[in-house]
């Protein structure tokens, strides 16, 4: 006798052995219960998933003769010849090979007789939207009025393709893709029947590789038996499909973190000298990044990955040193690549460039970690008790009086000890407090990129400009609106009432400004950027200085 494959030995015979598709099963139990059993069903899905199987259980259940439960009994004559694939009630057609208009009016011609031992005259066409349109048209009328004793069933894995004249006509019932773990399950009770030893991780690589198809995972398993024999170990899989090997990714990955970018290169050369996919190696790459998103995003509340505990606990703590932006935009790279890795030239070069480029998305600062850092410095500058009260009412007098003071011309002085202390704490500020006005009016931050801070004493600050800047600039710096901005700023980082007069500053050309702390972050997030550092590439330059607005 000749060998019957595991995809067609273990093809489910009652709806209780679907795998994955019970919402499928219930409908048609329930159908068959309550007696609404329709005269046309669409059966989409993609392909392996069961859509063929159920067309022929269901009509088994049709025509049994001794039904149990709507299921089919398989020992009456009907259920015999319908697996057998000899009853002449039931009759599977393949549209693919059998779509022009004469093979749809053949159809039309015989549903017209009785059906010879069964209740029903039942026809299953697969691939149904190979059927021409000519086809579907003949089909029409029937398919809308048929005689009460025929039945319809249509099976494809491309229901757009099938006119909406046809789907309107039919109940549409759509199947799953196979979750892994009932894949997993199902391969392990088939090699435990079949007197075979696998190990779990190689059947877990086998049902990923199936891609929620039960058939693809079955031939695969077969394939597999040929290849290893009765003994089949995770690393054979790995041969035979030429699936990267998860040790190659987790190097990888480790390499991206510590931003080693020869072990990078030489991980590719062993993919390459493997014969491995690229696009294979990819999708493997996405795949695990993906674990490591989940990981940082859900923590304990993780679904099952099928991992053993050793690649978990490794997974974790690759996930606890990548901040989850990152391994967004890591992902989101590795998408884009897998997309255009077909039609790359040079498949290794684009690959090799592709992975480095990762390790400067690790090491970019996120404009969500820039914004959270401004948003404590917010708060702790807020919290300060001497800060001036935002909602205050009308300016003081004295206050006033500087939006209409005269253009003032100021001389180098000898300031006293205590009014260049006071002077220096101006310069540490100075960047923060631009920074604050640029957000709150960013017109301002240009007006003020030339000034500096010539004096500050009791609480007046005297912001000075060289004797290049236009009077019209200083004035429209004196309006109402632009000083409270600017009043405001300083005031709430000083920690008392600051108000502010503007002029000009003869000799005074180079006041020195300090960085805060936050500057400092700021500007090293700059000197990182990977985009900054593109455009010195670009133009082999370097960066000799950071401006975060009001340098002198």
């Amino acid at each position: 006798m000749s060998y019957l494959v595991l995809a067609r030995k273990w093809r489910p015979q009652k709806f209780d052995e679907l795998i994955g598709q019970e919402h499928i099963a219930k409908t048609l139990k329930n159908s068959i219960k309550t007696g609404r059993v329709a005269h046309a069903y669409l059966f989409a899905g993609s392909r392996g998933i069961g859509k063929t199987s159920t067309a022929r259980i269901f009509a088994r259940v049709l025509n049994c003769q001794k039904p149990h439960n709507q299921e089919p009994c398989g020992k009456c004559q009907s259920c015999v010849e319908v697996s057998s694939g000899s009853s002449i009630d039931i009759i599977e057609i393949d549209g693919a090979s059998n779509n022009k208009v004469d093979d749809i009016r053949d159809i039309r011609e015989t549903v017209q007789y009785m059906p010879a031992k069964g209740k029903f005259k039942i026809y299953i066409i697969d691939e149904v939207h190979m059927v021409t349109t000519q086809g579907f048209n003949a089909l029409l009328k029937t398919l809308e009025e048929p005689p009460g004793h025929v039945k319809f069933f249509f099976a494809t894995t491309a229901p757009l393709k099938v006119p909406i004249t046809i789907r309107s006509r039919c109940q549409r019932l759509d199947f799953r893709k196979i979750p892994v773990h009932l894949i997993v399950e199902k391969l392990e009770e088939i090699v435990k029947k079949e007197k075979i030893k696998a190990e779990k991780p190689a059947l877990i690589l086998i049902a990923k590789f199936a891609d929620g198809s039960m058939r693809d995972a079955q031939s695969m398993l077969d394939q597999m038996i040929s290849f290893a024999g009765e003994n089949i170990r995770e690393k054979d899989v790995v041969s035979m499909l030429g699936i990267v090997d998860k040790e190659m990714i987790q190097d990888i990955v480790k390499s991206v973190i510590e931003g080693d970018a020869v072990a990078v290169l030489k991980v590719i050369e062993k993919v390459f000298d493997m014969g491995k996919d690229p696009g294979t190696f990819i999708s493997g790459l996405i795949e695990y990044f993906r674990n490591l998103l989940l990981f940082s995003v859900l923590g304990k509340n993780m679904p099952a990955l099928e991992l053993s505990p050793e690649d978990e606990k490794k997974a974790c703590g690759f996930a606890s040193r990548l901040e989850t932006s990152v391994l967004k935009d890591i992902i989101s790279s590795l998408v884009d690549v897998e997309a255009r890795i077909g039609s790359a030239l040079s498949v290794r070069t684009f690959l090799e460039i592709a992975v480095l480029e990762l390790i400067k998305l690790k090491d970019r600062v996120s404009i969500d970690n820039v914004i959270n850092r401004l948003e404590k410095l917010k708060e702790k500058i807020e919290a300060s008790p001497n800060r001036e009260d935002n909602n205050s009412g009308e300016r003081p007098a004295a206050r006033q009086s500087l939006v209409s003071e005269p253009v003032t011309r100021y001389a180098k002085k000898d300031n006293s000890s205590s009014a260049e202390v006071e002077l220096d704490g101006v310069k540490k500020i100075w960047h923060e407090a631009m920074a604050g006005i640029s957000r709150m009016k960013p017109i301002l931050k240009a007006y003020l990129v030339e000034s500096r801070p010539v004096s500050f004493s009791d609480d007046v600050l005297v912001i000075g400009f060289d004797e290049s800047f236009q009077n019209m600039h200083i004035d429209a710096l004196r309006t109402p609106e632009n000083v409270k901005i600017i009043e405001r700023q300083f005031s709430m980082r000083l920690g008392c009432s600051v108000k502010v007069s503007f002029g000009f500053c003869g000799g005074q050309k180079n006041v020195k400004i300090e960085s805060t702390e936050e500057e400092s972050i700021l500007s090293d997030d700059v000197t990182k950027n990977p985009h900054v550092n593109q455009v010195l590439d670009l133009f082999n330059a370097k960066i000799t200085d950071v401006n975060l607005g009001g340098r002198g």
